[in-house]
Formats: C-alpha cells, structure tokens, sequence
C-alpha cells in the first residue's frame, strides 16, 4: 500500500515538473533552449528594420510550404512569418546576441499583451514597473517571459535601443500611408497596426511557437544540430530567410550560400522558399532629393536549385552577378536626376531573370510616387514553385 501511495505521488510530481518544464522554457524546440535571456550587456547591430517594402516578398511567399520560417536579424522574421499563410513557426536566428536578446523581449511581449494597442503601448511607453506589473499579473506567462519583463535592466536596454536608433525606427512605427518621403513604407506587412498580422504572431507566441537562438551559419555543427532538432519534432523548413547575410561581405558569398542551402536540404520539402535580400541604392528627385533603400527580394524553391541541376547553376550565377554590381555605384543603372522611368525598374539591374527566380521590389511611375510592386516572369508561380 505503501509503495502504491508511494508510486502515484511521484507521478503526479513528475507529471506536475513536466507541465512546469513546459511553461519554463517554451520552446518549440527544447533542445536548442539556451536559458533565460541574459542580463544585457553592449549594444545590438541591425536591430531596426530598414527594408522599407517587405510586402512585395508576399508574392514569393505564398505558395511556400507549411513548416518553420527561419530568420536572421528582428523584424524580418516576425513580419516574414506575419505575412507568410502556411507558415507554422518561427526561428529566429542570429550571430549577435544582442539580436537575440531583443527578439526575446519582443516574443515576452508578445504573449503578455492584450491587444495591438495594448502590444504598442507596453513596446514603446510602458515603464519598467508596468512591465514588472504585467508580469505579475498575467499567471498564464511562461518563466522566461516573465523573467525579461520582471528585469529592469532588460526594459532599460530594449527602451534604450529604441530611443537611442529613433529615426531608424521610423519608418517602422509610422502608421502606413503617413510617411511623408515613402507613402508606402512597410505597407500590408506592419503588424504594429494590422490586426490581422499582430494576432497571427501573438498566437504563434502564445503557442511557444516563435523562439530566439544564437547562431552563426557558418558553425556547420550547430546548424545540423538545428535540422536534427527540427527532424525531431517533424517540423519542415518553409522559409530559409538569409536577408542580405548571403553576400561575401558578410563571409557567406555564394559558395556558402550553397553550402548553407544544401546543408538544410533534409529538412526542406520541394515548395520550401529559399529568400534572400539584394540591397541596392538609388538616387531619385522626387519632390525634395532623397536616398531611397530599394531593397529586392529573391527567392526560390528548393525543388528547382536541385544540386548539380542547370537551374541552380544559372540560379547561383545570378547571385554572382549581382554581388558583381553591389560594388558599383547603382545611380547610373537606375534613375538619376529628373525622374524619368518609363523604361526603368529597379527589380531586374541584372539582365534577364532566370526561370527559377521571382524578383520584387520598388518600381517608380512618372507622377512621382513609389509603388510597391512585385516584378516577375509572367509564369512565375509555375516557375518559383512545382511546375516541371
């Protein structure tokens, strides 16, 4: 009797430290959990988006597959997962541990919030001890959440971020339509004032679905450990989002990019998107003489840069190109001066676009406004995607 009283006891306990665990670490995958956000310590480098249009990546990620958005850098993973319908995670990944860190705060949040107002107002105007409050309250937070909003350091160094690097979070926290030199900054892909999109991340969030780690892509290692832990919990590869951190500047180029590509392969379905980032530049005289960041996106399925294929060749061979011209000064490829487009776009300085690729970005029309457009082949859902 006694061993059976004995038995039961200690199972209810380690059923009880199970659901204890759970609430501890939420992370969709627990093997990569690396403990509850440092005190912050040093700055954080890229932490403010400055892709002004990732809406126009919409078209690239629609038909991508079911299964985890993978990121580098902040906000471009959560407003890629925010915008991507089949996406049913969120990894977000980064060398700089103070990425990390920020990211971490923001998923803390996320969870904690009411609402989008709600989110906006603990983001940009809480105090430390409203945080603090918040996290007192709210029983339904896991212990790393309420750790970070509990930390007074943590709010300090995450309010700092945002005070410190105000104009480069302004496009940002400008509600769309209302900034002045680019209408059209951040349109249909701003989460701070899309519903739609806030209540998506907030329940990928909530659902310990969104997590935050440490890596460096060119740690081999590490990067199998993370496929062995998405193998692990049956979870495939949607979007593998490098951002512009495929370029040789950023000690990738595109032999790593290969490398990377291949590495994860055994976790990507056929539809799964490969998206990168080409930032270019360009001087325009629209109104008042301005700097725009065009920044294009492009992607491809894994099916079609199948290893050894002429379609990856000729894939990673307009890469080449465009690394080529990042060197140069792009005003003479696009516009300079008067405006004066009819036969100019900035999504294709590179020659014609391969089969396997969909590129989107800025296009500038004559009555002097930015419009935000995707530019592709006229097939290019049959392209990008399945068709053989």
């Amino acid at each position: 009797m006694f061993f059976r009283n004995f038995t039961v006891f200690y199972s209810v306990l380690f059923i009880f430290y199970l659901g204890f665990s759970s609430a501890a670490f939420a992370a969709f995958l627990p093997e990569l959990y690396e403990g509850i956000a440092p005190i912050a310590v040093g700055d954080a480098y890229f932490v403010s988006p400055n892709e002004e249009i990732p809406g126009s990546a919409k078209v690239i990620l629609s038909g991508a597959a079911a299964g985890v958005y993978i990121s580098v850098g902040t906000e471009r993973g959560f407003i890629g997962a925010a915008i991507s319908p089949h996406v049913t995670h969120l990894l977000l990944t980064d060398y700089d541990s103070g990425i990390v860190r920020f990211n971490r705060i923001n998923i803390a949040l996320l969870k904690a919030s009411r609402d989008r107002s709600d989110y906006l107002i603990l983001r940009r105007y809480s105090s430390a001890r409203e945080w603090q409050q918040r996290a007192s309250e709210d029983s339904t937070l896991d212990e790393e959440s309420r750790s970070i909003l509990s930390d007074a350091t943590l709010h300090w160094w995450f309010d700092h971020i945002h005070r410190n690097r105000e104009s480069e979070f302004y496009a940002f926290f400008t509600k769309p339509g209302e900034k002045k030199d680019n209408p059209y900054a951040f349109e249909g892909a701003n989460y701070l004032y899309d519903d739609s999109l806030f209540h998506r991340l907030q329940d990928l969030a909530r659902q310990d679905k969104i997590q935050s780690i440490q890596l460096d892509f060119s740690n081999s290692e590490k990067l199998s450990h993370v496929m062995e832990a998405l193998k692990n919990a049956h979870l495939p590869i949607s979007v593998f989002d490098l951002s512009n951190a495929w370029h040789e500047a950023y000690q990738i180029g595109v032999e790593g990019l290969k490398h990377l590509v291949n590495q994860v392969r055994g976790q990507a379905l056929p539809n799964s998107i490969l998206l990168l980032t080409n930032n270019v530049y360009i001087q325009s005289k629209i109104g008042p003489q301005y700097r725009i960041g065009a920044f294009g996106y492009i992607g491809a399925s894994f099916e079609k840069i199948l290893p050894g294929s002429k379609a990856e060749r000729k894939f990673y061979d307009y890469l080449r190109r465009i690394e080529t011209h990042d060197n140069g000064d792009y005003t003479d490829l696009f516009i300079h001066g008067s405006l004066d487009i009819s036969k100019t776009s900035v999504m294709n300085p590179h020659g014609r676009l391969p089969d396997e690729v969909v590129y989107s970005g800025y296009k500038f029309k004559k009555n002097g406004k930015a419009e935000s457009r995707s530019v592709h082949r006229s097939d290019c859902m049959d392209s990008v995607y399945s068709k053989k």
